[in-house]
């Protein structure tokens, strides 16, 4: 691109409204729900990823922002992903995926949890909504 070119939009997407996180795994579950049921066995792999904005100033706390670490410059998202395996490895689809914004107020407060509670009586917020309980399907039946 030459310099002070404005960038081309993508032509043909059929895209007329903004995404959303939830609404590009909306479209994927139904599928990713058939090939899970087609298993004995489905492993749940999670990760969490920061995503770093700290080289793009335009992204601000005020913007939906958040910090990364203890670091108070470190700016950006963190992803938290659950992928479907089968037994032989073979990816089935992203069961759930939760993207926020750590607020500025609560740093260090991880820290104070985990030393004030013991770990049997810690409580997982992510734990707690599973990807059959997120679509509104029983896992039970």
């Amino acid at each position: 691109m030459k310099t002070g070119q404005k960038p081309k939009r993508f032509i043909g997407s059929g895209i007329t409204h903004p995404l959303s996180a939830a609404g590009i795994l909306e479209g994927d579950q139904s599928q990713v729900q058939q090939r899970v049921a087609q298993q004995k066995v489905v492993l749940s792999i999670q990760d969490t990823t920061d995503l770093s904005f700290v080289h793009h100033p335009s992204k601000t706390e005020a913007k939906g922002f958040g910090l990364l670490s203890g670091q108070d410059y470190l700016l950006g998202l963190k992803v938290h992903s659950a992928l479907a395996v089968s037994e032989q490895g073979v990816p089935l689809g992203i069961l759930d995926q939760q993207i926020w914004a750590r607020p500025p107020a609560e740093k260090g407060k991880a820290k104070q949890r985990r030393q004030r509670s013991p770990f049997g009586e810690r409580k997982c917020g992510l734990a707690a909504v599973s990807g059959s309980q997120r679509t509104g399907d029983s896992a039970t039946g």
